[in-house]
């Protein structure tokens, strides 16, 4: 009886090969190429936005806030990742509104994101005037059971080093501000409250980055350049010829990694 139930199954899982075959067989070349590439989801994340301006700073008589240029330089970034095969674009804003951080990776998770990128200028006092870029990636191993990667730590950190790579081929420095500049222009902070993953390792002290790494999503808050430096200003965000430079850098910087 046990050796015709086994002779059974095994010509089930034949019957189900053979009928996968076929249509796989009956498919065209476009439809073969639809179901075999699976589109790998980026989530820009533009920082801030509605009443949450970010840093401000007035140059030639006008208001510049960060909130405006973040969501200019993400626009961009999906212009130009939409022109590559075997990506999906998605956003948390597109307009100027105020999203809370959780819920951007809510957004992130719900939509299948496999990175999740935040963009945002940083600041600095005016007596310090920090210039340059750093990003921000987890400092735990942390991997939740259902983190679209292998690890969440190491794939962060590699994007992120890409971007960054790509922001200095345009002249934008690495940071000293958190001596970024001694850590491949890398910022990992642990939280400050106690708080743990379910390791039991410690929280990331960045919202963003503690709450994509919980859902198991590679995540980067990159911080392009410093609003409060007018030197950083003047050369990389006072124009739109200039953020599409940017733009154009991080796009870069996530397709070499990615391809």
């Amino acid at each position: 009886m046990r050796k015709f139930i086994i002779y059974g199954l095994f010509l089930l899982i034949i019957l189900v090969i053979l009928f996968d075959l076929k249509a796989w067989q009956s498919l065209n070349d476009e439809e073969r190429q639809q179901v075999s590439k699976k589109d790998i989801v980026i989530c820009l994340d533009p920082g801030h936005g509605g009443v949450k301006n970010g840093c401000q700073f007035v140059y030639d008589g006008v208001n510049v806030s960060e909130k405006d240029i973040n969501l200019k330089i993400s626009l961009k970034v999906r212009e130009y990742l939409k022109k590559y095969d075997g990506i999906k674009v998605v956003m948390t804003r597109e307009k100027d509104e105020d999203i809370e951080l959780q819920e951007r990776v809510k957004f992130a998770k719900n939509v299948y994101a496999d990175y999740l990128v935040s963009i945002h200028n940083n600041s600095s006092s005016k007596d310090i005037n920090h210039k340059g870029c750093l990003a921000i990636v987890t400092q735990s191993h942390y991997n939740a059971p259902r983190a679209k990667v292998k690890s969440v730590y190491q794939s962060s950190e590699h994007l992120a080093k890409s971007m960054l790579a790509q922001l200095q081929n345009i002249g934008i420095s690495i940071t000293t501000d958190w001596e970024a500049h001694k850590n491949e222009g890398l910022l990992r902070r642990n939280c400050t409250d106690n708080s743990k993953y379910a390791d039991g390792s410690s929280a990331d002290y960045y919202t963003i980055t503690y709450e994509a790494t919980k859902m198991g999503i590679p995540s980067v808050l990159i911080e392009t350049a410093f609003l409060s430096s007018e030197s950083d200003y003047r050369n990389f965000l006072c124009d739109e010829e200039k953020l599409s430079s940017i733009a154009r850098a991080i796009t870069d910087g996530i397709i070499n990694y990615i391809f």
